[in-house]
């Protein structure tokens, strides 16, 4: 196979398509919209140090003829998981995780995905767990991204909420969708977000049937619960779900032994005569904690 010669050879690429084309193999992003061609154009013409640049921002004309040629010379090309986005064929490609969170700014790793990445399971998902905002976090998000992005009206781009496959970069997904926008972090050296270590733990108590099931829950809970107890306690305080706080009350109290005044006023949300259960894949079981009120069918 032939070796593909440098652009000076070829002379077939301007001095502006090959200064973006350095400033996005030096940004590191395998995947890109245009909105992020358009900025990496805008530092060129800021730094003034490429010839030949007419007026000192780049027109919709320069971008689309830095667009093609950048297609043609193949620095990039359309992504095959999203169609919407470029992959910059000179960054090495990264795994489902990181680029799921590059094109879409309201989802992070959740779930048993987060409980793996954070060493709390030896389980190892073949699916890779996601939460996902609902459409009114969503249109927040976009009117912030707007008024910070001038980009979008001048060029006319559409900031569009992004659609998943089924499944990236070979890994298929788990999605859950939900108003309650939990807490999370961006991981070092990284392009993915995950659920906070306290948020993963409270996750576990509102959806255990996404964190591998309740057994599996309660043996996390004993195994690591004491070395993160702040955050826990201050996650699930905070958090909306009265059944998450009866169940991390029951489990931190009665199976674990801690005491502390937070968790103390947790047992205003027990509902005497109810029918709440610890785990909800299952049945409800006569044996109950009678300070919780709830059914311990574990």
């Amino acid at each position: 196979m032939e070796t593909a010669k440098p652009f000076v050879d070829r002379k077939r690429m301007t001095n502006l398509a090959e200064a973006v084309a350095n400033k996005l193999r030096s940004a590191g992003r395998p995947v890109v919209a245009d909105v992020e061609i358009i900025r990496a154009m805008e530092e060129v013409y800021g730094e003034g140090k490429v010839r030949y640049l007419r007026g000192d921002r780049p027109t919709l004309g320069a971008f689309d003829r830095t667009r093609s040629i950048l297609k043609a010379e193949k620095i990039i090309g359309r992504d095959a998981d999203y169609r919407r986005f470029w992959r910059v064929n000179t960054v090495p490609d990264r795994s489902a995780d990181e680029i799921v969170c590059l094109v879409d700014q309201t989802v992070y790793i959740s779930h048993l995905s987060a409980m793996q990445t954070y060493g709390l399971t030896n389980r190892r998902p073949t699916d890779l767990y996601l939460t996902r905002s609902d459409d009114a976090y969503w249109r927040t998000t976009r009117a912030e991204i707007l008024q910070r992005s001038p980009e979008y009206d001048e060029f006319g781009f559409k900031l569009l909420r992004t659609h998943h496959p089924s499944s990236v970069r070979g890994r298929r997904l788990s999605t859950l969708s939900t108003k309650c926008f939990g807490r999370f972090t961006q991981l070092r050296n990284s392009f993915a977000r995950i659920s906070s270590i306290g948020q993963t733990f409270y996750d576990m108590l509102s959806s255990p049937e996404l964190c591998g099931g309740m057994p599996h829950v309660l043996d996390v809970f004993e195994d690591h619960a004491p070395k993160y107890l702040e955050e826990i306690i201050e996650n699930v305080d905070e958090g909306e779900s009265q059944i998450v706080k009866v169940r991390a009350g029951y489990i931190l109290e009665e199976r674990l032994g801690v005491r502390d005044g937070k968790v103390q006023k947790w047992t205003s949300f027990a509902q005497r005569g109810g029918s709440r259960i610890l785990d909800p894949q299952k049945p409800f079981s006569p044996a109950h904690s009678e300070k919780w009120m709830i059914s311990i069918n574990v």
